[in-house]
C-alpha cells in the first residue's frame, strides 16, 4: 500500500511537471490554496473593456458619482479650510490625472503658488474637486455645487482633456449619451437584467466552489496528488469565473435599446468619428467657459490645462518600459481627437480664458513617466506636471479680480 501511494505521488509530480512544462511548485500552490480557502472575495467589481466597474460607488444627484475630498465640508459643522479666515483656496478639478496630482503633488502647488501676489501672507490651501473617471460637464457641475454650498475659492485649476475625447467614444458605442458620466448606465441601475442575474449567480457559485475546493484540499495538503488535482480544478474554475464576469459585462454593455432613458440619455446619431470628436470638444469648451464664468463671479481666478498623453505623436520619447506597459499601438483615438481640443483651446483664448496646452510638456523627457496605457503618470511625472502648471500660473498671473 505504501509503495502504491508513493508511486502515485511520484507519478503526479512527474505528470504535473510534464504537462505544465515547469517543476511542481508545491509552496506557491499551497499559498494560493490557503488564500483561496480563507477568503472568498465578494463580487465588488468586474473588468469590461479595460474598465474596472464597481458595484459599490457613491452616487450623487448632480455630478453623477464620487465625493471629492474638497466637498467634505458639506454637512459638517466645522472644516479647517472653510473656517480659516486667512486661507487662499486653490481647487484642482478634472479626472483621475488631476486627482493624482492632488494626492501626490499638492505640496508642489502649495509651495509654488504661495508666491502669487494675492496669496502672500495667506495660508495656501489646496483642495480636490476631482474624481477618477470624471469628464465635462461633471467638473462644471461639481464646482457649481461647491460654490453654491458656500465653498471658498481663490484659484481654480482645471486639468482635463483625455476623458472628454476618449470616453465619449466608448459611451457612444454602447448607445449611451456621450455627455453622460462614464458607467452611468451601470451605476444608475435599479433593475437587473435577467442575463445579469444569471451571471451574478454563476460568479457567486464559482467563488464558493473555489473556496470549498481549497478547504477540502487543505485536509490533504501533504499529498502531491491531491494538490495537483486541486490546482487543475482551481485553474478551471478561474476560467469559468472570467467567463461569467465577461458575461456580466456583456449583459449591460449590449442592448442599450432595452435600457430606460434615464440610464442612457437621449440617443444621438453621429455620421462619423470626426463628428463625435467635434461634439466632445464643444462640450469641453462649454464646460471651461462655465468654469471661467463661475470663478469670475466668485471673485476668483481660473486656469485651464490640457493634460499630456503619450499617444499624441511626438509628445514624448517613450522608454522601453513605457513601450511595454504604457503604450497601446492600437489607440488611435487620442491622436485623432486631441487636435480638436487644441482648436477649441484657441477659441477659449480668444474669449479671454487662461488656457494652456501641456500636450508637449514631456517632448524632451527621456525618463519613464507614464505608468499605464491610459494616461496616468508615476510620482515623478505628477510632480513635473504640478511644477509646469505652477510655473504657467505664476507667469500668467493677473491681479486679483476687483483690484486696481
Amino acid at each position: 500500500m505504501v509503495v502504491a501511494y508513493a508511486a502515485v505521488e511520484v507519478a503526479s509530480f512527474a505528470g504535473y511537471s510534464l504537462l505544465r512544462w515547469q517543476w511542481f511548485a508545491y509552496g506557491p500552490i499551497q499559498q494560493r490554496r490557503a488564500a483561496r480557502a480563507a477568503n472568498a472575495a465578494p463580487v465588488e467589481t468586474f473588468t469590461a473593456a479595460g474598465l474596472e466597474v464597481p458595484w459599490k460607488q457613491t452616487l450623487h444627484p448632480y455630478f453623477g458619482f464620487g465625493h471629492p475630498f474638497g466637498l467634505k465640508f458639506v454637512g459638517k459643522e466645522s472644516d479647517e479650510v472653510q473656517d480659516d479666515p486667512n486661507a487662499f483656496v486653490v481647487a484642482v478639478t478634472g479626472g483621475s490625472v488631476s486627482q493624482a496630482v492632488y494626492w501626490q503633488s499638492r505640496d508642489v502647488l502649495r509651495s509654488r503658488l504661495s508666491r502669487l501676489p494675492q496669496a502672500r501672507g495667506k495660508n495656501v490651501r489646496v483642495i480636490a474637486l476631482s474624481k477618477g473617471g470624471w469628464k465635462q460637464p461633471q467638473q462644471a457641475i461639481a464646482v457649481t455645487y461647491y460654490l453654491t454650498m458656500g465653498g471658498k475659492l481663490d484659484l481654480l485649476i482645471n486639468l482635463d482633456g483625455h476623458n472628454e475625447m476618449v470616453d465619449i467614444v466608448r459611451l457612444n458605442d454602447q448607445g449611451i449619451h456621450p455627455s453622460y458620466p462614464q458607467l452611468w448606465h451601470w451605476l444608475s441601475a435599479n433593475a437587473v437584467h435577467p442575463d445579469s442575474l444569471r451571471a451574478i449567480g454563476k460568479i457567486g457559485f464559482v467563488r464558493q466552489a473555489q473556496q470549498r475546493a481549497a478547504t477540502w484540499a487543505g485536509h490533504l495538503r501533504y499529498s502531491l496528488t491531491a494538490t495537483a488535482i486541486w490546482d487543475a480544478l482551481d485553474r478551471a474554475l478561474a476560467v469559468e469565473l472570467d467567463t461569467a464576469q465577461q458575461a456580466l459585462a456583456d449583459a449591460e454593455t449590449h442592448g442599450a435599446d432595452e435600457l430606460p432613458a434615464f440610464r442612457t440619455g437621449p440617443r444621438l446619431q453621429f455620421t462619423s468619428r470626426a463628428e463625435l470628436y467635434e461634439y466632445g470638444a464643444r462640450v469641453w469648451l462649454g464646460g471651461s467657459l462655465q468654469l471661467d464664468s463661475l470663478t469670475r463671479g466668485a471673485g476668483a481666478q481660473y486656469v485651464h490645462f490640457i493634460q499630456p498623453n503619450q499617444h499624441v505623436p511626438g509628445s514624448k520619447p517613450l522608454t522601453e518600459q513605457e513601450r511595454r506597459t504604457a503604450f497601446n499601438p492600437g489607440n488611435e483615438i487620442v491622436a485623432e481627437s486631441y487636435p480638436y481640443l487644441e482648436r477649441s483651446a484657441a477659441t477659449l483664448r480668444a474669449r479671454g480664458v487662461n488656457v494652456h496646452s501641456l500636450v508637449e510638456l514631456f517632448e524632451d523627457t527621456e525618463e519613464t513617466l507614464y505608468e499605464d496605457a491610459c494616461c496616468h503618470l508615476n510620482r515623478r511625472g505628477n510632480r513635473l506636471l504640478a511644477e509646469a502648471m505652477a510655473t504657467r500660473i505664476l507667469t500668467s498671473a493677473a491681479p486679483a479680480p476687483g483690484s486696481d
